[in-house]
């Protein structure tokens, strides 16, 4: 059984590096509008990239429902035969509408990749829950590193083109879908999520996601969300993290599409690089988190707003400066906040909530980021929305964090004099204290 597991746990984090080992990814709005597939950047925001929000939207909640039903390895290999369609259709497809199915598929992929998440947590015992987390998150990091990596040398030495980056990654996502499919299924019928194995005595937790049909399994997951959102801090940090995720992914789904006019042929293509500073600065910071002794919760309201005002900026900074290495930059910078600030999210969030309701909270709020994202994109990018030029895209998500910065602005100053109320209170009782020792 333990050698069982062994083999289980190292298909799993060889699954996590192949299917995120994507050179493609930092140089894919470049290899569609070169001669290979000869679509314009016009088309690519307002006709394409905008199914993968569509798509991601629809598929987010049956699949987060469907996952444990089916106990995690028909959906994993979901994620596999969604990446390998993806990625055949970037080889093989010429057409916008061959695009589109694309986008549409790689959805289906993204919204699947929370079975990855969870699948190792209901193999292995829970004393090893802390190196399983290290595993998966590690592989995730390696693959995209290594991927960029290849990316850049291929691009940067002219060793071959983009058509030979997106050949690579379909290898790559292929070998993941052979993989998946020798992986162990679960035959425990409690093999549900990761908290349901870190509590097993909380009863009425297991006997309703026992029940296996969806209006139960609905039923329960409202009445969770109701008790979690209750806790002002889950609130809070929530609604930040749904509003904030909303136009990140904006950015980072279109921000190629920003860089295209600016990389002219024979200038330095520094998409892969940038991409491997981004995910090296995001993982270094966000690794330290557990060594600072900074109160994100006790701070909120104040991180809400600097952020959101830094993220203004830096937007403001990419759409304004047409230089594609200060473009770089500000995009660095911004998505490192971003994904350090998810981090401390997370760790805020989970202090305050049963760990049954962990997962559930997390799908929930990227599930409103989505929705509001469906929104945005239409509005602006969509070519049956105001279709409007890149550049100016980049305005309005600068202007919709400064936005963000002003709804944050009363909840910062309530958030000072609540905080310094309490320290005044504090005060008193330590006062209090010491008279009552003098008596």
């Amino acid at each position: 059984m333990a050698d069982s597991r062994t083999l289980t746990v190292v298909l799993v984090v060889l699954y996590g590096i192949l299917k995120e080992f994507r050179p493609s990814t930092p140089f894919l709005t470049p290899f569609l509008e070169g001669p290979d597939k000869n679509l314009t950047n016009e088309e690519l925001y307002g006709q394409v990239y905008p199914y993968w929000t569509y798509s991601y939207l629809v598929f987010l909640i049956p699949i987060f429902i469907i996952t444990d039903l089916l106990k995690y390895k028909p959906v994993v290999v979901i994620e596999a035969a969604a990446l390998t369609t993806t990625w055949a259709l970037l080889v093989f497809g010429n057409t916008v509408w061959q695009m589109q199915i694309m986008q549409i598929a790689f959805g289906l992929a993204t919204s699947a990749e929370i079975a990855y998440y969870s699948y190792l947590y209901a193999v292995v015992d829970k004393r090893n829950f802390k190196k399983v987390t290290a595993y998966i998150r590690s592989a995730v990091m390696l693959g995209k590193f290594f991927g960029y990596t290849v990316a850049q040398t291929i691009v940067s030495l002219e060793i071959g083109s983009y058509l030979l980056l997106n050949q690579i990654t379909l290898g790559s996502v292929t070998v993941t879908l052979i993989i998946s499919l020798f992986l162990q299924f679960h035959k425990t019928p409690d093999n549900t999520r990761i908290a349901d194995s870190v509590h097993p005595n909380d009863a009425d937790f297991h006997e309703a996601r026992t029940q296996n049909t969806v209006p139960r399994i609905s039923t329960n997951l409202i009445s969770e969300l109701l008790e979690a959102f209750r806790d002002p801090t889950v609130l809070s940090w929530s609604i930040w993290w749904a509003l904030a995720s909303c136009g990140m992914f904006q950015v980072q789904n279109y921000s190629q599409s920003l860089w295209a006019p600016m990389q002219k042929d024979g200038q330095f293509m520094g998409n892969g690089l940038m991409e491997c500073v981004t995910t090296l600065s995001s993982t270094l910071l966000t690794f330290g988190l557990q060594y600072t002794s900074f109160d994100f919760k006790k701070h909120s309201s104040t991180v809400f707003l600097s952020t959101s005002i830094f993220s203004a900026i830096l937007l403001a900074g990419m759409a304004s400066i047409q230089i594609i290495w200060f473009s770089y930059f500000f995009y660095i910078f911004n998505l490192t906040l971003y994904h350090v600030l998810i981090a401390a999210a997370s760790n805020t969030i989970a202090a305050q909530l049963h760990s049954s309701k962990y997962s559930l909270i997390f799908g929930f709020n990227t599930f409103v980021a989505l929705i509001l994202q469906t929104g945005l994109t239409f509005t602006v990018a969509d070519k049956r929305g105001l279709h409007l030029p890149i550049v100016t895209q980049f305005y309005v998500y600068s202007g919709y964090f400064a936005i963000l910065a002003l709804l944050f602005v009363p909840f910062a100053v309530f958030g000072k004099r609540l905080v310094d109320n309490e320290k005044g209170d504090d005060s008193e009782l330590k006062e209090e204290e010491v008279s009552s020792t003098r008596c």
